[in-house]
């Protein structure tokens, strides 16, 4: 799911960079649009501070559950809401990319994306967001081991 969030954000992308390339290009050393400009820097601050808060607040609740399945069900929840706060300021800049031809705007889109890497979820991020105890641990690493069921 990670990735395929990612590749989404790329893939969009590229597609409106090929679609107004020759116009940005040629805006490129005119003047800079700042109110465009400021507006995707603070959508970008913006997004990524809700997305820290919330999935904090989410944390907290997640902790106090008893059960790991219940846990980590709420946990895959709680990683969705983060990336989707994320997600949410790269294709709204992207489309102002697309409007307005400012390609500082990439940069925006860019920065976005390295901070969405550097929150790539892994298994000792699971285990210190969610405080999780040895047993739990223990549990999680076991590859036979039935955490969660998926009913369709």
């Amino acid at each position: 799911m990670y990735w395929a969030l990612i590749l989404g954000v790329i893939m969009a992308n590229v597609v409106i960079v090929f679609m107004f390339m020759n116009e940005a290009a040629a805006n490129m050393f005119t003047k800079i649009d700042f109110p465009i400009v400021i507006t995707a820097f603070a959508l970008m601050i913006i997004c990524i501070f809700l997305s820290r808060s919330v999935f904090k607040k989410r944390l907290e609740l997640i902790q106090s559950k008893p059960v790991l399945a219940e846990k980590m069900s709420s946990y895959r929840v709680a990683l969705v809401i983060k990336f989707a706060f994320l997600e949410f300021p790269a294709f709204i800049c992207i489309f102002l990319f697309a409007f307005s031809n400012e390609v500082v705007i990439m940069g925006v889109v860019l920065v976005i994306l390295g901070y969405y890497l550097s929150e790539k979820p892994s298994r000792q991020k699971c285990y210190s967001d969610l405080c999780l105890n040895d047993n739990e641990k223990m549990m999680l690493d076991d590859p036979d081991a039935k955490i969660c069921e998926i009913t369709v």
